[in-house]
């Protein structure tokens, strides 16, 4: 089964919460998994803001760019269709 659509909808949010107390920075960090490739932080004083600033992204990413992913995954089916098609040719020798 093949589904279309952007990457983004399929990747994991991870979060990690900072020990050793606040003061230090963020308190809450989420990621995109896989991290390889999604290389980006979101963060936030709670786990809840650190997920919101991830999902805001995902979804402007998913607004701008799905209709491309889904033209692009379309035209590579079809190609990989095209390409375990039998031959309508004959070999010549």
């Amino acid at each position: 089964m093949t589904t279309h659509g952007h990457p983004m909808r399929q990747a994991e949010i991870h979060t990690f919460k900072r020990q050793g107390g606040a003061g230090r920075g963020v308190d809450w960090i989420a990621r995109f998994h896989p991290y390889d490739l999604y290389p980006v932080f979101f963060h936030g004083s709670d786990e809840g803001a650190a997920i919101a600033a991830a999902e805001a992204i995902r979804s402007d990413a998913i607004k701008k760019h799905e209709a491309a992913c889904i033209t692009r995954q379309k035209l590579a089916a079809s190609r990989k269709s095209l390409a375990q098609e039998p031959s309508k040719f004959k070999e010549t020798e």
